[in-house]
């Protein structure tokens, strides 16, 4: 493929820096789970090469994070939490980035991709931390969105002016 190591590189890039950023941290949950501005170079890499390389970026930038933040319980556990969720992040790429309105709805389709396996997740292995009395799903939801939206809404405040100043968004 013509450019591919090109692509390669900038997938390596760009899961460095999402890295990167995910060690400057907000705040950050007791069972994992933080806000930071590591989605950002996942969700460029989706918008500018599609949703297979934001895929692949994704894949890489959760490498990353299970080796430098490691929480393990199950080899399944690790695979929904870090390969699939921040994998599923690049769908966003799905949609164009031509539009505000379009990178938005691209960047909310990945995080929700990434809230299905963090929930997926949640419900099998971390129920035993919902309070007694409380639903599973309800703990598990609010758990995760307790993140992931603050997350996504950084991402749409830093991305969506950045992009119209490049004139990639109309």
């Amino acid at each position: 493929m013509k450019g591919s190591l090109r692509i390669m590189t900038e997938v390596a890039m760009a899961a460095a820096l999402s890295m990167v950023l995910s060690l400057i941290v907000f705040y950050r949950l007791p069972q994992g789970g933080n806000v930071s501005f590591s989605m950002v170079p996942i969700f460029l890499m989706a918008f500018r090469r599609g949703p297979l390389w934001g895929i692949a970026t994704g894949v890489v930038a959760g490498a990353l994070q299970m080796i430098v933040d490691p929480y393990f319980l199950h080899p399944l556990q690790v695979a929904l939490d870090y390969f699939l969720a921040w994998g599923a992040i690049g769908l966003a790429g799905l949609f164009p980035a031509d539009r505000a309105w379009s990178a938005i709805l691209g960047m909310v389709v990945g995080s929700a991709g990434r809230f299905v396996f963090h929930y997926l997740s949640g419900v099998w292995f971390f129920a035993h931390f919902a309070p007694e009395g409380m639903a599973v799903w309800y703990y598990v939801t609010t758990y995760i969105l307790s993140h992931l939206v603050p997350q996504t809404l950084m991402s749409f405040v830093l991305l969506v002016p950045a992009m119209r100043r490049l004139y990639v968004l109309k």
